[in-house]
């Protein structure tokens, strides 16, 4: 079975057709594990499973999320429990970004947003985590 789940998306880099190649899997825990096949087997069934995490989180995710998504996969490609990891850690990043910025000036808070998003262009966890500190540090200089 060398298509397990096939996976489409709204941008160009996730639009094309992603699958879950078990052939391709089994090759790489097997290179990674030798003859350990009880951690091959992990390995394989791990990856099975952020595969299908990850096509959860893909379909639930606001469209502005698409190039993280894209980027997720371009990081981590086959390991698929990276994938799913990564593109969750951007989905909680970008549903923090208000909490980091909750109780500041409008104007200041809008600045920091802005500056990190220039700072990190499509990376919301990179995003929320400069928002967070920069937020910390206004506070401790103005509050």
């Amino acid at each position: 079975m060398i298509a397990l789940g096939l996976l489409f998306a709204a941008t160009a880099t996730v639009a094309t057709a992603q699958t879950f190649d078990e052939a391709r899997v089994k090759s790489a825990c097997s290179a990674e594990w030798g003859n350990e096949f009880d951690m091959v087997a992990f390995c394989i069934k791990k990856r099975q499973q952020g595969f299908n995490n990850f096509l959860q989180t893909l379909q639930s995710a606001p469209d502005y999320l698409d190039q993280p998504m894209s980027n997720c996969l371009a990081q981590w490609q086959d390991e698929w429990d990276m994938v799913a990891f990564c593109a969750k850690k951007q989905v909680e990043a970008a549903a923090s970004l208000n909490e980091n910025i909750r109780g500041l000036p409008k104007d200041i808070g809008t600045k920091i947003i802005m500056n990190c998003s220039m700072d990190w262009a499509d990376d919301y966890a990179m995003i929320a985590y400069c928002a967070k500190k920069q937020s910390e540090a206004w506070r401790e200089i103005n509050e």
